[in-house]
């Protein structure tokens, strides 16, 4: 009976046992479930701060009228009673007073840990961030025109009291009061200086200290920097010609007179600012001037006189352009038809090559008289031919091209393009082509058209040829008049 007694209670010590773990699991395990973090607490208990962490600030920096706030860097733990917390939970809270919005600012923004970990993302610019979206949140004691930035980060640590888990949050407040400067004030425009560029305003004469935009607080001057503007100078002088000059300048610069551009066999004219070189040439570009430059260099061949001695006397001076060729021209016996041999010096020991260029003055020596020939090479709608007439003939007896049906002859001219017309004052000194230039005649088809050709005709016929029906009608009128007369006797 004893035996059976203690059986029962031995079971019952266990069963409550049983009970007991079961209980103290369940309650752990409930404490455990139950007790969240709040990484971001309403309302902080000072008695959790942590001290290690007071040595952490904010620094802000002020530019161009900007605050810019640098955070320090967080640690990953902190050490509260012994015990490793992790971290950091990070909320932020801006709030202020703005007297131009005439009321209070302030809200919080809560930003993860991860953003501020890379080192090369630690400023924040207040303006583009924190004060987007502003809510009413009144904050005692700042003075106006003041906000106050204030970082709290949490860490959360876990105890273990009497076999329960605990976890609990420390914390660090980091705060910092910044006068808010508001919009900066636009500054006046400068004046504009032809020539200069704008660089910004000063404090000093000097230009050393440039103003950033930070709040005047006493009188002040501020100074405007211009800077030269440097102009290019560019020289258009083709191929095979040089210069060698400035390239830039400045309104500041002194009058700068204009280099000289050299071309083998050219003689230099001058400068233009077009690239047909009309108008007056420019010779230099006055002190106070603005803008780029181009100029175009001008040239003109150089003309050489060949002079040619017949028994020392001077048979004939020739007119020619640099690099002009004797071969081009016939130099002939004009008895025999056959080229005349020419020497470079008088007793015909030194024998003249034809081919050669002429590049300066030169004397020839023929031992005989001969004549000079220019072929003259017509070219009539893409059609050559070619006369040979003496050297230095006029221009005045050129050919007149056969008629052409639908068209009218309008002259002679020394391109293709027919923009320089051939002058009867015009002497032939070389081998010369011409181009005969046409003008498209309509023909008339209906009764109309041809009325109006017929009396076009009449008007160009009277209009060429008036001053003689004038002169035959005044005579007319004489002869009547004297015949009136005699009569009348």
């Amino acid at each position: 009976m004893q035996k059976v007694k203690q059986r029962r209670v031995a079971t019952i010590v266990i069963l409550m046992m049983v009970v007991a773990v079961a209980m103290l699991i369940s309650f752990s395990g409930t404490a455990q479930a139950d007790t969240e973090v709040d990484l971001y607490p309403s309302s902080l208990d000072e008695s959790m701060s942590v001290p290690e962490l007071d040595s952490l600030s904010i620094t802000v920096t002020r530019n161009n009228g900007n605050d810019y706030l640098s955070f320090p860097d967080f640690p990953e733990t902190v050490t509260y009673n012994g015990i490793t917390c992790y971290g950091p939970g990070i909320s932020y809270e801006v709030q202020g007073y703005d007297s131009s919005l005439s009321s209070l600012i302030g809200d919080v923004y809560e930003i993860p840990h991860s953003y501020f970990k890379d080192k090369n993302v630690k400023n924040i610019s207040v303006d583009d961030m924190l004060f987007n979206g502003l809510s009413n949140k009144p904050v005692g004691g700042l003075p106006a025109n003041t906000y106050r930035f204030r970082m709290i980060l949490t860490y959360t640590g876990t105890n273990f009291v009497d076999g329960f888990v605990l976890p609990f949050t420390v914390f660090s407040d980091i705060t910092t009061d910044i006068e808010y400067l508001g919009d900066p004030l636009p500054l006046p425009t400068p004046i504009v200086k032809p020539g200069y560029n704008f660089v910004g305003w000063y404090f000093d004469r000097e230009f050393t200290r440039p103003y950033d935009g930070s709040k005047i607080t006493a009188n002040t001057s501020l100074f405007a920097k211009y800077d030269a503007i440097v102009y290019n100078i560019m020289y258009e002088v083709g191929s095979s010609a040089e210069v060698s000059g400035n390239t830039s300048y400045t309104v500041e610069d002194e009058t700068y007179t204009l280099p000289v551009a050299s071309k083998t066999g050219y003689n230099f004219v001058g400068w233009y600012d077009n690239a047909s070189c009309s108008g007056n040439a420019i010779t230099e570009i006055p002190k106070g001037s603005t803008g780029d430059k181009t100029f175009y260099a001008k040239f003109e061949i150089q003309h050489f006189t060949v002079t040619f001695y017949v028994d020392g006397d001077v048979f004939l001076e020739m007119d020619v352009v640099y690099g002009t060729r004797l071969v081009n021209f016939y130099v002939v016996n004009p008895e025999t038809m056959t080229a005349v041999a020419l020497s470079l010096t008088e007793d015909m020991n030194t024998s003249f090559d034809y081919s050669s260029e002429i590049v300066d003055n030169v004397a020839l020596f023929a031992d005989k008289e001969f004549l000079i020939y220019v072929g003259l090479t017509y070219n009539i709608d893409g059609v050559e031919t070619m006369d040979l007439l003496d050297y230095n003939s006029s221009m005045s007896s050129l050919r007149v091209p056969a008629a052409k049906e639908g068209f009218k002859f309008e002259g002679w001219y020394y391109d293709s393009d027919f923009k320089t017309a051939v002058s009867d004052a015009d002497k032939l000194t070389r081998n010369t082509t011409v181009y005969a230039k046409f003008k498209t005649v309509s023909t008339p088809n209906t009764i109309k058209e041809k009325i109006a050709f017929c009396w076009s005709k009449i008007v160009e016929f009277l209009a060429q040829w008036w001053w003689f029906f004038a002169i035959g009608g005044g005579v007319i009128l004489v002869c009547v008049a004297v015949a009136i007369f005699v009569k009348k006797k």
